[in-house]
């Protein structure tokens, strides 16, 4: 611990070959957001959710727990710089609410069916 307190502190990624960035990457990234999206609406639909702006809400509330599970939690275990990660919060909580627009919009709870009345 003293050596923690006395610094200096410094993280690296190195990859001595260098690394690609190509359409690989976005692939990845896409199928990442992909499969992220349809656990919320999983979640969502699971929450059977009557109105849009109660989808909408619950998809960005969402984007705000991760965000700040996530970078939020960097600023003090990994002492982070604060304004970076107020940044990519920002932007998590963005691309959520973004995605909760359109994703309330295509995921709706069923409408229930009123039983048949006998004659």
């Amino acid at each position: 611990m003293d050596k923690h307190t006395r610094g200096p502190l410094i993280q690296i990624m190195y990859h001595p070959t260098g690394m690609e960035c190509g359409l690989n990457v976005f692939l990845i990234g896409f199928a990442h957001m992909f499969v992220s999206g349809l656990l919320v609406g999983v979640l969502m639909n699971l929450a059977g959710l009557r109105f849009y702006l109660s989808r909408v809400g619950f998809v960005f509330l969402l984007g705000v727990f991760a965000a700040f599970v996530t970078h939020l939690a960097d600023v003090f275990w990994m002492q982070y710089p604060v304004n970076f990660q107020l940044f990519m919060i920002g932007m998590v909580v963005t691309q959520w609410l973004i995605g909760g627009v359109f994703m309330a919009a295509i995921i709706r709870p069923p409408v229930p069916v009123a039983p048949p009345t006998e004659l």
